[in-house]
């Protein structure tokens, strides 16, 4: 499992696309984010974000244990 990018927006969370080779993607999101986001210039900037991994969903209930559990380990980390 990679992890190709993750985002933050204030409005809708974080959503990050995962990318399994060679079987396709999916994108697990989740609205239960902490930190703050400033605006420098024309651009932003994040500090201190965390975002709590067993909150993250995909729309599939055994994908989202496989992904939490076994690849994420959640629990342990």
């Amino acid at each position: 499992m990679s992890l190709v990018c993750a985002q933050a927006f204030a409005q809708t969370g974080v959503v990050v696309d995962v990318t399994l080779n060679p079987v396709g993607s999916f994108k697990a999101t989740t609205s239960a984010v902490n930190g703050s986001v400033v605006k420098v210039g024309d651009g932003f900037k994040a500090e201190n974000i965390i975002v709590n991994l067993k909150d993250l969903k995909t729309g599939i209930g055994l994908r989202d244990e496989h992904m939490k559990n076994k690849y994420l380990q959640v629990d342990k980390y």
